[in-house]
């Protein structure tokens, strides 16, 4: 659904995480958030680090390499891994799906 908030076109994204991401993300699996049309993946998960905080960042970003992604973790848009699309740079639609999933292992 986009809305106009003033002049500015808004959209809404899903955000969905499972297992101990759901702390970061302020107690929620799954939530809305608003953005401005035309906002990237980057965007939106800056606007989750100021809306949840450092501790978000820390554990999303590599701390010697700025503005990448920390080994292990899978960032899904509608499915797909935002690698295989155009990484961070992926320029979100109103209703598009991110999911966030923590590092796993298994054996």
């Amino acid at each position: 659904m986009i809305t106009q908030k003033g002049c500015i076109k808004m959209m809404e994204v899903y955000v969905a995480t499972i297992f101990n991401y759901v702390e970061l993300l302020g107690g929620k699996k799954e939530q809305k958030i608003m953005l401005k049309e035309g906002n990237t993946i980057k965007d939106l998960l800056d606007t989750l680090i100021t809306m949840y905080g450092d501790k978000l960042k820390e554990e999303l970003f590599d701390k010697f390499e700025l503005g990448k992604i920390s080994g292990g973790k899978a960032l899904l848009l509608n499915g797909s891994n935002i690698f295989a699309l155009n990484g961070l740079d992926t320029t979100l639609k109103s209703g598009d799906k991110f999911l966030l999933l923590p590092p796993m292992a298994g054996g």
